[in-house]
């Protein structure tokens, strides 16, 4: 069976810094490469937390671990890493700390998302099958539908410049509010139309597809809709507050972001935190050459680490 490559695992390793018994979680499991990793370092008392949406991906990963033999030592939760708070009493410890507490290592997050994620036909994420419009990865947040046939003309605009990044945000958002009037946007084939048909105007040109610097001209769009459609910055912040909260002292938080709204959110957080967070990455630890060009998709790849302490000091190596 083929396996999704995790990025900078190497990197990752080293800067979380796993050791022998310790208790981690994997906020994004995916098919477990960094579970494993992690696993590795860890075994044969330490655990991972794994949260991971994806009940395909779940099953996937867990004949993975089974045939590297650390099935036992992960729990997977079928849930948005969101809800971390919520599984605050599974984290139990087989070393607990000298307080009596849950002892929690080290929190890990990729934020990148797997191909076959966006690919798959039926989820509504692609661009490149008509399917109906939706772009959520578990029963939570407002379907991508919903939004392109209720959000005013301005929400939407706002949308595509904030998280798409779009130039043209503000026309597309009108063509959007315009196409709907006659009937309501269903589907991705219809969207990506709008948004070509918007494209073809603006150049003058009866091509299928305008491409706009190599990338086809939805994808901004479409992007966009997928993060508010999840709330996915939203489900970072909470991610980043409670993960730092569920921490223990001497535990390290690493976060992997894919675009810049990520990066500065998270960036931001290790600068502000109220809790005592020491910066591990002084500036974010992005892939070599070879890994880029092995795996194209990791070339956007930021990791950034922070180590809880309890007190301003020296950094704990455990």
């Amino acid at each position: 069976m083929e396996y999704h490559e995790s990025v900078l695992r190497k990197e990752v390793i080293e800067l979380i810094n796993p050791q022998l018994g310790e208790n981690f979680i994997d906020c994004t499991m995916g098919d477990a490469g960094h579970t494993i990793d992690i696993l590795k370092k860890v075994k044969p008392n330490g655990r991972v937390f794994a949260f991971e949406l994806d009940k395909k991906a779940i099953s996937k990963a867990r004949k993975r671990l089974k045939e590297e033999g650390f099935l036992k030592n992960v729990e997977i939760i079928n849930d948005n890493f969101r809800n971390l708070k919520k599984y605050k009493d599974k984290f139990i410890s087989l070393e607990k700390s000298n307080k009596g507490e849950v002892k929690i290592d080290g929190i890990l997050a990729d934020l990148g998302l797997r191909s076959s994620q966006l690919e798959e036909e039926g989820g509504g994420f692609s661009f490149q099958h008509d399917e109906p419009l939706d772009m959520r990865f578990g029963d939570y947040g407002i379907s991508a539908k919903d939004i392109v046939n209720t959000y005013t003309g301005e929400e939407l605009s706002d949308i595509f410049r904030e998280f798409g990044e779009e130039k043209n945000h503000r026309f597309i958002g009108r063509e959007i509010v315009e196409a709907r009037k006659q009937k309501p946007i269903e589907t991705t084939g219809e969207l990506s139309e709008i948004i070509l048909q918007y494209y073809r105007k603006k150049f003058k040109t009866t091509k299928e597809i305008p491409w706009i610097g190599g990338i086809h001209p939805a994808t901004r769009v479409f992007q966009a809709l997928r993060i508010e459609a999840n709330d996915e910055l939203g489900a970072l912040k909470q991610l980043l507050e409670d993960g730092v909260d569920i921490l223990s002292p001497g535990g390290r938080i690493g976060i992997m972001s894919y675009h810049s709204l990520e990066d500065r959110i998270v960036k931001r957080f290790y600068r502000t935190s109220p809790q005592n967070l020491v910066i591990i990455t002084k500036k974010p630890i992005v892939p070599d050459e070879k890994e880029i060009l092995q795996n194209k998709k990791s070339r956007s790849a930021k990791f950034r680490v922070a180590q809880k302490i309890d007190t301003p000091q020296e950094i704990s190596s455990r």
